[in-house]
């Protein structure tokens, strides 16, 4: 029987009391009418000395077991072009009183394969949430407050690489066997999972490619995504599988030239197709019976700077001193709020009922004047992952030179953004990417006292 290495068993018995009332994490419920500063936590951003950088962020927001967690990353460069010396995902309880791992990866990530994710995918099921990263690890939060966590390591025999999704009543997961060829089998994902392959029914893929996100369309036909060979960095497609026992066999291939790995980009909702593209959620209608795949419209517009819900059902964007949260689907707006009491905010994150946004400050400093004080040096993007184009926001405490290059991940410069004297305070740059091929880039800023970068990722 093959075992596998259960890492994390957490418990718990936190008192819903237990609350931050300062940091620079606003939390707004976008049902109110009103918005209040004193719900916030967590400080999401910091730094540490001259010649290195330690950040804490939160990448999107998921609700389980009654409670609202915040899915984090922290990451940690000890000069300015290594990528990842040190990194990983944590889930929050967004009061901030307890945390537990998703995943890690502490050594520079030299190869980027089909299984290896840069955000963790949400799996909801009907016992919890699964948070998938691929060779990185998968974690499940069970509803009875359990956290699991299981990682690819050198003396277990084969964790799950991946679970795609639903096949009648059981779930496809991806394993790597004892030769590192994929092997992929139909599990029950019970309350608290196990992972013996010994007895699961092996799955079939003709053409052979590397599933990762599977839909039911009708009866046996199922759209499925893939990630292309198995071993490098390649795209794969999105298309319709027609399921035949054991064995899924394409009927035709939808879209091409796809990336699923980096983002999930469709979702079957309602016997329509959406899929992103650019700024557009778009609806497609198609005929799993013939090769009809017609564009229908866009149902969803979202300009730079709008967050999405995981499950595309809500969006937010900020305008001015005004918080816009609208349907996605049903493209109307949900609720206006004044956020103008919020000092420069930045990335958001909406999960229902919530919007979460990034300020700059503690919301104790109430916004006076528009020219914010800036005693420390910061270097941040938005949006990141980003389809063309994405702004650097930097601050520096006092007037120096400041020199802001983009490189990628083989230390070679790509582009050259600023170079020159800037005041002291917050500014901005714009990074236009339309003729750089996908990947990921270092942005660096060097200044007389300071050396930051952040990692970019570029998907078209």
């Amino acid at each position: 029987m093959k075992s596998i290495v259960l890492l994390i068993i957490i418990t718990f018995s936190v008192s819903a009391q237990s609350v931050y009332k300062e940091g620079n994490l606003v939390r707004i419920d976008f049902g109110q009418r009103e918005i209040s500063l004193a719900d916030t936590f967590l400080t999401w951003y910091r730094m540490n000395d001259e010649f290195s950088q330690k950040s804490l962020e939160y990448k999107s927001a998921v609700t389980c077991c009654g409670n609202n967690y915040l899915v984090s990353s922290f990451s940690y460069s000890s000069d300015d072009i290594t990528f990842l010396n040190e990194s990983h995902y944590s889930l929050y309880r967004e009061d901030g009183s307890i945390s537990f791992n998703i995943s890690g990866n502490y050594a520079n990530a030299d190869v980027i394969g089909p299984y290896t994710f840069f955000y963790p995918t949400q799996l909801k099921t009907e016992n919890g949430v699964w948070f998938l990263m691929g060779e990185f690890g998968s974690c499940f939060l069970s509803k009875d407050d359990t956290a699991y966590e299981f990682q690819q390591t050198y003396d277990s025999e084969n964790p799950p690489i991946f679970i795609s999704g639903k096949v009648d009543s059981l779930y496809l997961v991806s394993y790597f066997d004892e030769e590192y060829n994929l092997d992929c089998r139909l599990h029950k994902l019970n309350n608290i999972p196990e992972f013996d392959s010994t007895n699961a029914p092996r799955i079939t893929i003709s053409p052979f490619n590397t599933p990762l996100h599977i839909a039911r369309i009708v009866d046996d036909i199922y759209l499925m995504d893939t990630g292309g060979d198995i071993n490098g960095f390649e795209s794969g497609h999105l298309g319709i599988y027609k399921r035949d026992s054991l064995k899924f066999t394409l009927v035709r291939i939808l879209r091409d030239d796809f990336f699923p790995q980096l983002d999930y980009r469709w979702r079957y909702k309602d016997d329509h197709l959406y899929m992103r593209d650019g700024i557009y959620i778009k609806q497609y209608d198609f005929s799993y019976a013939d090769t009809n795949f017609v564009f229908q419209q866009n149902v969803f517009e979202a300009p730079q700077g709008t967050a999405l819900s995981y499950d595309w059902k809500f969006a937010a964007r900020i305008d001015g001193d005004s918080l816009y949260v609208m349907n996605t689907f049903e493209n109307d707006t949900v609720n206006v709020l004044d956020i103008s009491r919020i000092t420069s905010p930045s990335r958001l994150i909406i999960d229902s009922p919530y919007v979460y946004i990034h300020q700059l400050k503690k919301v104790t400093d109430v916004k006076e004047n528009d020219e914010a004080i800036v005693n420390e040096f910061s270097l941040s993007s938005y949006p990141n992952p980003f389809n063309a184009v994405t702004t650097i926001t930097y601050s520096v405490p006092e007037a120096e030179q400041v020199e802001i290059k983009i490189y990628d991940v083989l230390g070679r410069e790509v582009i050259t953004l600023k170079n020159e004297i800037e005041d002291a305070g917050k500014h901005q740059v714009t990074w236009d990417a339309n003729n750089t091929s996908s990947g990921i880039y270092i942005c660096t800023m060097k200044t007389e006292r300071k050396l930051m970068s952040t990692k970019l990722l570029l998907m078209k």
